[in-house]
């Protein structure tokens, strides 16, 4: 089978020589058919990799005979049309190089991982770190290597728990609001810088409806939450808190990596990013141990890498609605990227009849009251947490709108009404879906 596979690379390799020697001697004729017919031999991949290239920019285009000839040798070479000036040459060449590299290297390192993912056993750890159970599933080679993948994993959520908590009263957060309104630019380690980045993004794309400044509603509801018999505050408690929020009172310095706070009694909360990001520093570390096929669980936001060996995609459930039989589940297939929930499905208070979320909308200081449960997949943990509380405190019809804009990201809402529950769902969304 690998002589097989040396003798065909050894194909691919002469077509594209054939390839180099015909550009000398042609003239530019676009074939607009090229590439829609060559999608529908089953090598779509190939167009696309050619359009990202933006080939047609530098006045290149392939023939159809030429592409075919690439895996049936039996065709002719066909040609390569384009302007070919001394710089289009030396970008062919290039593209020869990175063509060869994705059709006929690559595969052969999809080929080992499927021989060594036979050797792979699968691991499971948990422990509680931020106030969530942090859960790892892995495949390893050895005991060893799991375990010290797994140790590694949880000392690098601590150590970030030690910077983000709004719990501990020295972690580098805590450390950061104590200076608000003094003036003074404070130096932030990488990640704290790294996460607040991140966070002001957010809150620029979502015009402050993500505001990690939030900590004075999230101290005042937490004390709410706390009572047995909660009060809302006063108009003139929710002016005097809303003073001291507002991610725009936030100032990052790229420069030297500097933050400020310029209003008095200010306090960051990253609840609604943290966990994410967490996961995805987790992830990280296990890949620096060579380690790929992993599942991180941060409290309920699942952050997946390649699948197990023996399958082609992870299958993760998450909660849909509570109804009298108990908790429904939708199934999503997906490796390589991150899902996160948000809503009041298990965290709420009823305070006079009405039941608020503990997601606090930064605009009145108080939680969501609109019971919309959502669901997000992106391409990292971080993005998906955020992303996800951002939707619960949006109408459904808003939300979608807005995640539709989002590069690499779906969502699925749920929204009670009485006693039914309707479904809003953004484009991409199906793809993951599991079908009952």
């Amino acid at each position: 089978m690998f002589a097989k596979l040396v003798s065909r690379l050894r194909q691919i390799s002469l077509s594209f020589g054939m390839m180099n020697r015909k550009v000398t001697s042609v003239r530019l004729k676009k074939s607009e058919k090229s590439l829609p017919s060559f999608e529908r031999r089953g090598w779509g991949w190939f167009s696309f990799f050619a359009k990202g290239l933006k080939l047609e920019n530098w006045g290149l285009t392939f023939s159809e005979p030429l592409l075919n000839s690439l895996f049936d040798p039996k065709d002719s070479p066909g040609e390569i049309r384009g302007d070919f000036s001394s710089q289009n040459l030396k970008l062919l060449s290039r593209i020869h190089v990175v063509v060869f590299f994705y059709v006929a290297v690559l595969p052969l390192f999809f080929c080992v991982g499927e021989v060594d993912g036979q050797n792979l056993n699968r691991y499971e750890f948990s422990e509680r770190h931020m106030g969530s159970d942090f859960g790892i599933i892995l495949y390893a080679e050895s005991d060893s290597i799991a375990n010290a993948a797994s140790d590694s994993v949880y000392a690098r959520i601590e150590e970030l728990n030690g910077v983000m908590s709004d719990y501990m009263e020295e972690s580098e957060l805590s450390r950061l609001s104590r200076t608000s309104g003094s003036g003074r630019r404070v130096e932030l380690s990488k990640d704290l810088y790294r996460v607040l980045s991140e966070a002001q993004w957010m809150s620029y794309r979502t015009d402050g409806l993500f505001d990690v400044t939030i900590g004075p509603m999230t101290k005042s509801w937490r004390e709410l939450r706390r009572s047995a018999n909660p009060v809302l505050p006063s108009g003139s408690e929710q002016m005097q808190i809303k003073e001291r929020v507002g991610y725009e009172h936030l100032v990052l310095n790229h420069e030297d990596q500097t933050a400020r706070l310029l209003r008095r009694d200010m306090s960051l909360d990253l609840g609604g990013i943290g966990k994410g990001f967490a996961a995805d520093e987790a992830m990280s570390v296990l890949i620096s141990f060579g380690i790929h096929s992993a599942l991180i669980d941060a409290g309920g936001d699942v952050t997946l890498g390649d699948p197990p060996p023996d399958r082609e995609t992870w299958t993760t459930a998450v909660p849909k609605l509570i109804t009298r039989d108990g908790t429904e589940v939708i199934r999503l297939q997906l490796s390589n990227h991150s899902v996160a929930t948000s809503g009041d499905l298990y965290q709420f208070a009823m305070v006079d009849g009405v039941r608020y979320s503990h997601i606090l909308n930064p605009e009145t200081g108080l939680g969501s009251t609109l019971q919309v449960q959502a669901t997000v997949v992106s391409k990292t943990g971080t993005h998906a947490d955020a992303w996800a509380s951002v939707l619960s405190l949006m109408r459904p019809e808003e939300g979608i709108k807005f995640i539709e804009q989002v590069d690499g990201t779906e969502a699925i809402l749920f929204v009670r009404e009485g006693d039914s529950v309707k479904e809003f769902m953004s484009s991409g969304m199906s793809f993951f879906l599991i079908s009952e």
